[in-house]
């Protein structure tokens, strides 16, 4: 016992000791100052703990089939290479910065990032999964989330003159509604009770949230999305403080012969045609221009149910930076894109049970209205003459 705390003492006063001449060394330029303090700093430094991980997941993830792959990964391995030779000359893969730390190449990070989107689970579990720290992990999350939203305006994109005419004619075969060049809506993303402010982050439906924006075309692609609001705010003022706004009210942009669709959260305008509110005295061509816009609008609904049931983590983003969160969003809905123009489609619509209408925020518009209701007539005289 007395050697053992006299073994204690003397390790303390050569610790006492070191931290003196690390010290007094700090203070020199000497080259050969320098080199000793290396050597102390190493001898000193606590020994790393060796972490107890899965060590042969990236073997088992080569060996899956192709629908297991895309069972975990939720796309297909050709998807997957498709991204991994997208991001590659993007990723910055640093060789080794220290003993046990080799550089993470790209498909792993790739593959990490996906994991992550795929499925609820925890960085300390997918760390483990993929033979990684927990903070290696995250800093794979991050860099790749943050280069897909680099990259975001290649990827969701305003449809061209020759574009707006295919994506009508794309939403005209869904209920012959015509010079619809876009669906709109607002989509919550469920978060984890933000540290500051969170009151404001309560949506109508009771639980934090952040609210994206979307606009997709008739073929689920996302051509706008707009995203960081607290879930309180309301879509039409969302909408009103986004760029699309700006664009919209662009004629040599978006002629006056075209409009998007929106819920009747939005006010009625030439360039955003809404329901009629159902007040129980409906007119026979009001109803029927009700029923075509849900058929034609409904596209967007679609295309936020493809997106949360492809990445599940957007169901609930626990355990992550309320700051951070619009990152991981917009990566989704980019990855979302990139998936569905290289054919990886196939994927089940996510439904959420969160019908609860707005109120209408905003003064209706005069000429809003008047298109309104010559699309009435002329959809009524379509399906009934």
């Amino acid at each position: 016992m007395g050697t053992t705390v006299e073994r204690r003492r003397k390790l303390r006063c050569l610790i006492r000791a070191s931290m003196a001449i690390i010290s007094a060394l700090n203070d020199s330029d000497s080259e050969d100052d320098v080199l000793v303090l290396k050597m102390l700093s190493n001898v000193l430094k606590p020994p790393r703990r060796k972490r107890n991980c899965i060590t042969t997941f990236m073997q088992t993830v080569s060996m899956y089939r192709p629908d297991e792959f895309r069972s975990h990964f939720r796309m297909y391995r050709e998807t997957f290479h498709g991204i991994v030779e997208l991001l590659a000359p993007k990723i910055v893969n640093v060789e080794q910065f220290g003993p046990g730390r080799p550089h993470i190449n790209v498909e792993k990070q790739v593959l990490v990032f996906l994991w992550f989107m795929a499925n609820q689970e925890v960085f300390r579990s997918i760390a483990d999964r993929f033979d990684l720290s927990k903070s290696t992990c995250w800093d794979s999350v991050h860099k790749i989330a943050s280069i897909l939203c680099q990259i975001s305006k290649d990827h969701i994109v305003w449809p061209t003159e020759r574009q707006l005419n295919e994506t009508i004619q794309g939403f005209q075969l869904r209920g012959n509604f015509p010079g619809v060049v876009g669906a709109i809506d607002g989509c919550h993303f469920r978060i984890s009770t933000p540290v500051f402010e969170h009151t404001s982050y309560i949506n109508r439906n009771k639980y934090h949230s952040l609210h994206l924006q979307g606009v997709c075309n008739s073929k689920y692609l996302f051509i706008d999305c707009f995203v960081g609001y607290p879930g309180s705010v309301h879509d039409a003022r969302v909408f009103n403080n986004s760029p699309v706004l700006q664009m919209v009210q662009c004629e040599a942009r978006f002629p006056q012969t075209v409009h998007l669709l929106g819920d009747s959260a939005y006010p009625n305008r030439t360039y955003i045609l809404t329901p009629f509110k159902d007040n129980g005295h409906l007119t026979a061509p009001q109803k029927n221009y009700n029923r075509i816009h849900s058929k034609t609008r409904c596209a967007i609904e679609q295309t936020f149910g493809l997106l949360k049931g492809r990445f599940r983590i957007l169901r609930s983003i626990n355990k992550v930076r309320t700051d951070l969160v619009p990152t991981i969003i917009l990566a989704g809905c980019v990855l979302h894109n990139i998936a569905m123009r290289m054919g990886d489609d196939d994927i089940e619509v996510f439904e959420e049970d969160e019908n609860i209408a707005e109120e209408v925020e905003g003064i209706p518009e005069q000429q809003g209205n008047q298109k309104r209701e010559h699309i009435v007539n002329l959809l009524y005289y379509d399906n009934f003459n």
